[in-house]
């Protein structure tokens, strides 16, 4: 096995990718080539992190609400669904943690005013 360290030529496709822009820059240039529709399994398997913050969610929604802070609207992506997968100790765990945040004053954003028209 041999490990190589690598990153793109131009500095804002260096700076702006996650891989530092190394895959970018591939696709960009044809030398990385997907011949087949990539389902949301398949990127699961490519970008774990994303799929585990997907999982902690909910619970930090429901952190949020707990807290009496603005709870962003989501549809059609399964967090629900999702955080039931997980044992009832994870899901308590991102809870918590999200109200102990709000608690330190870790989230201060400020509550939006509302527009009348």
């Amino acid at each position: 096995m041999r490990i190589v360290r690598a990153w793109a030529a131009d500095p804002e496709v260096r700076h702006e990718g996650s891989t530092g822009g190394v895959l970018t820059a591939l696709a960009s240039y044809l030398l990385l080539t997907i011949e087949y529709d990539i389902t949301p399994d398949e990127m699961s398997h490519y970008q774990p992190h994303q799929m585990h913050k997907k999982y902690a969610v909910w619970p930090r929604y429901l952190g949020l609400a707990d807290e009496n802070r603005i709870v962003p609207k989501a549809s059609r992506l399964r967090i629900e669904q999702l955080a039931a997968e997980l044992p009832s100790t994870a899901n308590a765990y991102q809870r918590e943690g999200t109200r102990r945040r709000i608690r330190q004053g870790k989230v201060n954003e400020p509550t939006p005013e509302s527009i009348k028209g």
